[in-house]
């Protein structure tokens, strides 16, 4: 059995072994990931972050709901680009941020429409 050393690798009789490190898939390419993709579940998370302030709550979520589908049909058009999961989770967290802040959206507004009513009416 001969083994000669080469600079990336060694041959093992005429056969070459590669030592460089390889990523999972086995080859060092990875595909791009879509912007919008990675600012959804970002945004999702400042809503969930800013729930005691509904009325920003209720528009962060509702723009990463918006901007999560939104990468999800750039990804579907797009299949070299990657970013499905994070898309997913913007979608996920800003609905969670809209479902949580609504009801004190509401609440809110109708205490405001209640008071000026009775400011009103003296």
């Amino acid at each position: 059995m001969g083994f000669v050393k080469s600079d990336s690798g060694i041959i093992v009789d005429s056969t070459f072994v590669d030592m460089e490190p390889q990523g999972r898939s086995g080859t060092d390419v990875h595909s791009p990931t879509s912007g919008m993709a990675v600012f959804a579940p970002v945004i999702g998370l400042l809503g969930v972050f800013l729930l005691p302030v509904p009325t920003a709550s209720f528009a962060l979520g509702l723009a990463a709901v918006v901007i999560g589908l939104a990468a999800r049909r750039q990804l579907k058009k797009d299949p070299a680009l990657s970013g499905s999961r994070l898309s997913l989770m913007g979608v996920l967290l800003g609905g969670c941020a809209v479902l949580i802040s609504g009801p004190g959206l509401v609440y809110g507004v109708i205490f405001m429409i209640e008071r000026a009513i009775r400011l009103q009416l003296g």
